[in-house]
């Protein structure tokens, strides 16, 4: 028809049904007030933009998706391809939607209650604020919810009325709800400080501390020469190392690694590093100014050449484009922060559980390294509330600023945010703060919970589609994305490595024995054939995954690694330690 082209539809009312062909999506649009909508009939086939005009109108639009799988004809529809046949959308859920349409949410807050260190579970429950945009005779709030997976798990359902039909979602079925809350009850750890708990042969870790006992940083990390996410893995090395020769009753040796931990953590709270961190006030964060490393090719002593009495300046973290972004590993552009400013938590909160004068001294420093990452004042002008984590997704994110991506947020190595929340909650603890710890116990349920949930992905209970589930780990999740690889390769040690490490006391609440059995095989197999994995450190990773569910096996694997595995000079080698290595597989229970 040659005048198709210039058809325009005018349909008048306040629901609409809008259906997008390629997606196989059905959304279902609201006005309020009623409207009349012009919908130009497409220019040809392959045209994918249509603009919808409602010409003079004031008011409220709402968009809800009713049906991701409208006919099962959508490319993510197909069952050939593997995925799961899609779940059925109910009549009710299109009667509900209409129903709750006018209910709008406005605000919402994370309660908790974590009030013990001795209770097996704590409470989490995200409170939604709402209110609604027109009174409504047929129905009253409260609104409806989308729960996902990991609050189905953690009893999520019993929070109001479950509606029938869901959509899937990337990272499985969407449950609707009725109600203004999400309750959940997730377990809490024990053994925090890891000396809770006899060893099952203290010889054996004694030969670790005996290999281990003098160690100290090199030059460049003494003087605080490099950046803060290395230099914060050393400290909470010699961390490790102090706590366990407390265990062990080496009083010599464990105060010999708190004085060294003291001077060299001390440099990155008073800002003496010549890698100073600095407070942006800009985007409200602590972040470090950069070391641009010279050590002469060896020929002079390892120094940052910008440091200087105007070095803050010139902070080249701080600049414009990618250089700059991927400076300190995009340190300067909030990338990671959680990760890097954990291990340096997890440093302070030994020497606060053994040196509080230090603590009292620093104490306003350490309180800007924890609000950076866990702020949860709502009232802070200075920082944002938890810049990292989702507590709705159920997980940090790990990305920062520097750019958007296609795919949207993305996090990679849930161990190192465990990490983070798990230093946090050990440092109010060991500051006598209940409102620190328990702060840090709700991150680190929440993160927990979440990387069990959606990376470690257990044959028969992924959310994932059977092909990818496959994997059975998830390398890093986007907000649009799975995928099994990391940031620097495409390696099966490497994938499951980095949801493992650091390995600490907290470790055998974050990664499940079940999980460990499935992938040790593969994770042995890619790490023994792979001379990286050797020489940059990570195969005692191996060793100590193995622990969870071998404890003398992974004692002959230890034994079996050269002394290098655990250098400082090694990527994953220099948070670790011979000494941590032991005492993580004798302390199983």
């Amino acid at each position: 028809d040659p005048n198709a082209k210039k058809r325009v539809s005018t349909v008048s009312g306040s629901v609409f049904d809008v259906y997008l062909t390629q997606s196989d999506h059905t959304y279902r649009l609201y006005t309020f007030p009623r409207t009349t909508i012009q919908c130009p009939y497409p220019k040809d086939i392959n045209h994918t933009e249509t603009t919808m005009t409602a010409s003079g109108f004031e008011g409220t639009v709402r968009l809800a998706l009713h049906n991701n799988c409208t006919t099962g004809h959508g490319k993510h529809c197909f069952l050939a391809s593997g995925l799961p046949s899609p779940m059925p959308t109910s009549p009710d859920f299109q009667h509900y939607l209409d129903a709750q349409s006018h209910v709008q949410l406005t605000g919402g807050r994370v309660a908790w209650s974590a009030s013990s260190s001795s209770s097996s579970s704590m409470e989490i429950s995200l409170q939604y604020e709402f209110t609604q945009i027109q009174p409504s005779k047929s129905t009253s709030p409260p609104p409806m919810l989308l729960l996902l997976p990991h609050h189905v798990s953690a009893g999520g359902l019993d929070s109001g009325e479950q509606i029938p039909g869901s959509h899937r979602s990337m990272i499985g079925p969407q449950i609707p709800l009725v109600g203004s809350e999400i309750r959940m009850t997730l377990p809490m750890p024990d053994n925090m400080w890891g000396d809770q708990r006899p060893l099952k042969d203290a010889k054996v870790v004694m030969e670790g501390l005996e290999h281990d006992k003098d160690y100290d940083l090199m030059y460049q990390w003494k003087k605080g020469v490099g950046d803060p996410y290395n230099a914060g893995k050393l400290n909470a090395r010699l961390g490790r190392l102090a706590l366990i020769a407390n265990q062990l009753n080496q009083s010599d040796v464990t105060e010999s690694f708190l004085d060294k931990l003291e001077e060299y953590q001390g440099l990155w709270l008073t800002g003496k590093s010549p890698n100073p961190l600095v407070y942006d006030s800009d985007m409200g964060g602590i972040v470090s100014c950069g070391c641009t490393f010279d050590s002469c090719e060896g020929k002079c002593t390892p120094h940052c050449a910008n440091a200087g009495k105007d070095q803050t300046k010139n902070c080249p973290t701080l600049g414009p484009g990618a250089f700059s972004a991927g400076f300190d590993f995009g340190n300067g552009y909030y990338n990671d922060h959680h990760f890097h400013y954990g291990y340096h938590l997890y440093a302070t909160a030994v020497l606060a559980r053994f040196r509080p004068k230090f603590i009292e001294k620093y104490k306003k420093a350490i309180s800007l390294l924890v609000r950076d990452v866990a702020n949860p004042n709502p009232d802070d002008k200075h920082f944002p509330m938890f810049r990292h984590m989702d507590f709705y997704i159920g997980h940090s994110w790990a990305g920062g600023v520097f750019r958007s991506f296609a795919n949207g947020r993305n996090q990679e190595s849930t161990s190192e945010a465990v990490n983070c929340w798990y230093a946090i909650a050990l440092l109010g603890d060991a500051m006598g703060d209940k409102a620190l710890y328990e702060v840090g116990m709700t991150l680190l349920a929440t993160e927990v919970h979440g990387a069990r949930t959606y990376w470690q992905n257990i044959n028969g209970t992924s959310p994932y589609d059977p092909v990818f589930a496959a994997n059975g780990v998830t390398g890093i999740l986007w907000s649009n994305l799975a995928q099994f690889q990391t940031w620097f390769g495409l390696f099966t040690w490497a994938v499951n490595g980095i949801q493992m490490l650091p390995f600490t006391p907290i470790s055998e609440y974050l990664i499940q024995p079940a999980w460990v059995k499935q992938q040790i095989k593969g994770f042995y197999k890619a790490c023994s054939q792979s001379a990286p994995c050797k020489s940059d450190g990570w195969s005692p990773l191996v060793c100590m995954a193995l622990a969870m569910i071998d404890q003398d096996q992974a004692l002959r694997c230890t034994r079996a690694l050269p002394k290098k595995s655990f250098s400082d000079q090694t990527a994953e080698g220099n948070g670790n330690s011979l000494t941590n290595t032991l005492h993580f597989i004798m302390s199983r229970p």
